[in-house]
């Protein structure tokens, strides 16, 4: 019995869930898509139509954070990665290419900062605990714990691990693909990557609790 009881309750989550990743996918994948291939013919270049594309994603989240006062990670790091997009439009001249590498220069540079906070032996999750502890005793008790050190590696590895692994991802796509194909695919290939990061960091966090 428990068996078809599951499946029912699968099959009725599962409109729920798209409901609620719908909005997001179409507008951070499809409508720059779309925009792209509408603007490329009618504007004088491939950077300029790629920005105005980027810009949809960004503008969807700004608005949601406004409207709803609910801030979403993964479309920060969009709005931010579309940012540092244009200081490389504008740095290069144009270059479509640099503006395609904008957020993987981000999450790059963000993965090498957590790796670098293991060299020296200050794990960034660790000092994050410490400046939300200033608010909150429960993470101040947690970030004094002498076995948190450890633990906290074991996180900023794990996430310095999927930021990276997001750069080189889209990286790679920006070189060996046309912008057209870019678009249609950085976005899928991103969020895979950050989900199976997350997957590691669930499997993690579960670890070290046993």
């Amino acid at each position: 019995m428990s068996t078809p009881v599951g499946r029912d309750n699968a099959a009725v989550d599962l409109p729920t869930m798209l409901r609620r990743i719908g909005p997001g996918a179409l507008v951070s994948i499809v409508l720059p898509l779309l925009a792209y291939a509408v603007l490329r013919p009618r504007v004088g270049s491939d950077a300029t139509a790629l920005a105005i594309a980027g810009a949809i994603p960004a503008c969807w989240t700004v608005g949601v954070l406004a409207w709803r006062r609910r801030l979403d990670p993964i479309g920060v790091f969009g709005v931010a990665g579309f940012a540092v997009s244009l200081l490389l439009l504008w740095w290069s001249g144009g270059s479509a290419l640099a503006e395609k590498l904008g957020e993987p220069l981000l999450t790059g540079l963000l993965g090498l900062v957590c790796l670098g906070s293991l060299v020296v032996g200050q794990p960034l999750h660790l000092v994050a605990l410490r400046v939300l502890g200033r608010r909150n005793p429960q993470l101040a008790a947690a970030a004094r714990d002498p076995r948190r050190r450890s633990v906290s590696a074991g996180f900023t590895a794990i996430i310095g691990g999927i930021l990276l692994a997001h750069a080189v991802a889209l990286a790679a796509l920006a070189i060996a693909l046309p912008t057209t194909s870019y678009l249609a695919l950085s976005r899928p290939v991103g969020l895979s990557v950050l989900a199976v990061g997350i997957a590691g960091l669930l499997w993690y966090r579960q670890r070290v609790r046993n």
